[in-house]
């Protein structure tokens, strides 16, 4: 047996020790190995040969988007600079944007079948992911098909006094504040008004949300639609899988509004309450199997009454804020619109509320001038399921294609003067000139969102009630510009100072 020097001989033979040739070498193949691994999804787009800004090993565009202040304006000046069709890496994921509306018309119509579902490069692995927002393929057209009698226009009539009433109530808090000199955040008091309609009108829920201080939901909103920057910056890079328990409060907030879904069904089921609503509709329309029959299983319903939570709540909040920014610092529209409302209820007193809202159309302009401007949805996205050519651009099976609404609203070559707040560009006949797929607030096809009526039917009724008593003024505390940022949706960061003055 060797003693223990001889060992601690052998170990300390000089031929076990890697010579420096052969260490620089393997250091070598080793970051070329990484950076290899780092940029090996982007050589699909010389492949493809389309241009785009040029991506960094890992991080691909991240560093630049943040650069020019968000989404929503790095796809503008990447339009701008790259033309209608580009490229965008979001770490070592590759996408398609396409912000051509001949394009768009045929990716999403003429060839939806091929672009039936919505990219998620997480897919959501709770309930959420039956709801209709990540449904796909056979069980979205069976879960869309059930939901859409609920936004007939009979069914809308039936809502108008359930979203009057919290109208009036937000009325009713204006009037406290009204020519008092004190200013408001109006966005939280939108975000309010728009989560009790929901709950009243598509859950049958009174509640006194408005007249409450900031309650857990609105802030368990906020966080879905707003993750911290870093994060959303690290769930691009690689490995992201395993950093998931960062969006820990993200995810937790999802929850929440599981459960609450639940409690409203539970509730719903117990009273025997068959009011003819969303929710009544779904209940209706249960299968425990689900799809079998053509109907929603437990899963699919709490996975819709929390879509509709959140969705039917925040958009509205932020377009109605988006709004209410451009009247007060357009005063000059502001009273057209208001004297135009004021006509129309003098002149068609007959009217109901309800065909007051889609009669005046100076209101529509306003309303589609501040969409076009601001629109909450900024950017929306497709994955190609079998591979096509759209307007000779080959799209592979598997690519995520965005479209950026924002750059399409702001394209100089669609719009005049695109910047500029001109709600007269919706009048006839200028109106006719535009190409629906130039102006796309609520998506296009037959993914386009489900609960567009509703929230135009929200928004002007809102606008109407408030606009019949009370002006929008600038106050000292109005950021000017509106510190606007981008996450899932489109939305003030700071939220809307103004006050309120009385006719």
């Amino acid at each position: 047996m060797p003693s223990a020097d001889a060992l601690l001989q052998t170990f300390a033979q000089p031929e076990v020790i890697l010579h420096p040739a052969t260490a620089a070498i393997a250091t070598i193949l080793v970051i070329i190995s990484i950076y290899i691994y780092g940029t090996y999804p982007f050589r699909i787009l010389k492949k493809l040969k389309i241009p785009g800004p040029q991506p960094l090993a890992f991080s691909g565009n991240l560093k630049e988007v943040e650069k020019h202040g968000g989404l929503h304006l790095a796809l503008l000046e990447y339009k701008k600079k790259y033309g209608k069709v580009f490229s965008l890496c979001m770490g070592r994921h590759v996408a398609v944007v396409v912000a051509d509306p001949d394009m768009l018309r045929q990716i999403l119509v003429k060839d939806f079948a091929s672009f039936r579902n919505r990219f998620f490069r997480f897919p959501p692995n709770n309930k959420i992911k039956f709801g209709l927002m990540t449904a796909k393929d056979d069980d979205w057209k069976r879960i869309r098909s059930t939901l859409t009698p609920t936004f007939s226009s009979g069914k809308l009539k039936q809502m108008v006094s359930l979203i009057e009433e919290s109208c009036d109530v937000l009325v009713e808090k204006l009037e406290e504040v009204a020519d008092t000199g004190r200013s408001i955040d109006i966005f939280s008091w939108y975000s309010k008004m728009t989560f009790e309609v929901i709950l009243s009108s598509a859950f049958g829920i009174k509640s006194d949300v408005q007249r409450t201080p900031d309650n857990e939901f609105l802030l368990k909103a906020r966080s879905i639609f707003h993750p911290p920057a870093i994060l959303m910056m690290l769930m691009a890079l690689p490995g992201a899988r395993l950093l998931r328990g960062l969006f820990s409060q993200s995810a937790g907030s999802l929850g929440y509004f599981l459960d609450l879904g639940d409690k409203i069904i539970r509730m719903r089921r117990e009273c025997k309450n068959e009011r003819q609503d969303l929710l009544q509709l779904m209940l209706v329309a249960h299968d425990p199997e689900g799809g079998n029959k053509g109907g929603l299983s437990d899963d699919e319903i709490t996975a819709q009454s929390a879509t509709f939570l959140l969705a039917g709540h925040e958009t509205s909040s932020n377009a109605l804020t988006f709004i209410t920014y451009h009247l007060a610092m357009n005063p000059n529209i502001q009273e057209k619109l208001r004297q135009e409302i004021s006509a129309s209820f003098k002149e068609n007193p007959e009217k109901s509320l309800y065909e007051q809202c889609f009669a005046i159309e100076y209101l529509d302009c306003v309303v589609n001038e501040s969409l076009r401007m601001n629109p909450p949805a900024h950017v929306m996205t497709r994955v190609c399921n079998k591979t096509c050519t759209v307007n000779g651009v080959i799209i592979p099976e598997g690519m995520e294609v965005k479209y950026p609404i924002y750059a399409l609203h702001h394209d100089p070559h669609l719009w005049t003067n695109p910047e500029k707040f001109d709600p007269d560009r919706f009048l006839s006949p200028a109106k006719d000139l535009i190409n629906p797929f130039q102006f796309l607030p609520f998506g296009g096809g037959p993914r386009t969102c489900i609960g567009m009526r509703f929230a135009m039917l929200e928004i002007k009724m809102t606008l109407i009630k408030i606009l019949r008593k009370h002006r929008f003024v600038r106050s000292p505390e109005t950021q000017v510009p509106m510190n606007v940022v981008s996450g899932i949706t489109l939305t003030s960061k700071d939220g809307l100072h103004i006050r309120l003055e009385t006719f």
